[in-house]
């Protein structure tokens, strides 16, 4: 159950419908990845569930998937002294990552994002 700050509808934030039409066009490709830098609620992140499927609905043949290893935090605004200073990478768990993301999509769709996107855009032409 999300807690009553994340149930607002973050589909209509400014520039999301852009992005979409973009990508139900076919004019661009995007990756789904690091979901702790837009939410709190790991290892599910139940909260970033409505713009996955946002972006799988208007085209899942655009859908890719990356890990983002090795873990960056989230940016922030620093100070001189902290600017300088070493920042520790994230502890993720990206299996139950994967497994959440998985369980919100249909095999077609995981098997779309997870194997026949990366092919059709890394593979050879």
């Amino acid at each position: 159950m999300l807690p009553e700050m994340y149930k607002a509808d973050i589909t209509s934030q400014p520039g999301f419908a852009d992005i979409v039409s973009l990508l139900r066009s076919g004019a661009l490709y995007i990756k789904i990845s690091a979901p702790y830098r837009v939410s709190d609620l790991a290892p599910d992140y139940e909260d970033v569930q409505p713009l996955v499927m946002a972006l799988v609905e208007a085209n899942p043949r655009r859908i890719l998937w990356g890990s983002d290893w090795p873990h960056t935090p989230r940016m922030k605004v620093r100070s001189a002294e902290e600017a300088v200073q070493e920042t520790p990478y994230l502890k993720v768990d990206d299996r139950a990552w994967l497994r959440q993301l998985k369980s919100w999509l249909s095999e077609e769709h995981w098997h779309l994002i997870m194997i026949e996107n990366p092919q059709r855009l890394y593979g050879p032409q």
